[in-house]
């Protein structure tokens, strides 16, 4: 892990979530996950990291493919651009970023951004027009 750059990502089919280091990510996603075959793992620099199980839970290690940061900019890239209205402004500051390292900042920011709750978003809906 000498070489892994944080934040790390784990991707679940283009909904990317970041975690501020490696034991987060494994305390945050299930082990059953985890070692599926639609999560894919990266750290910030687009290191590909594979789920491996181990006798408590999953840890990940590096893979012997090449770096993928273009793969995990592309990831990144369409995640912002499927961002809804109210975060329009992600989107178009994603749509200027120019690096990797810049979508990878953007979407820690994101991350830190209080969530609308399920009621709030349930009484948009009623309002009548």
């Amino acid at each position: 892990m000498q070489d892994w750059a944080a934040p790390f990502f784990a991707n679940d089919n283009g909904d990317i979530s970041p975690y501020d280091s490696v034991d987060d990510m494994i305390a945050m996603i299930e082990a059953i996950d985890a070692l599926d075959a639609t999560h894919e793992f990266f750290d910030a620099n687009g290191l590909v990291l594979i789920a491996v199980p181990d006798s408590e839970r999953w840890h990940p290690t590096r893979s012997n493919d090449e770096p993928q940061p273009e793969r995990l900019k592309s990831i990144l890239q369409t995640y912002f651009a499927r961002l809804p209205d109210h975060l329009a402004e992600f989107r178009a500051r994603a749509e200027s970023a120019g690096s990797l390292a810049a979508l990878v900042a953007l979407r820690q920011e994101l991350a830190m951004r209080p969530r609308r709750g399920f009621l709030e978003r349930l009484l948009r809906r009623a309002r009548p027009s």
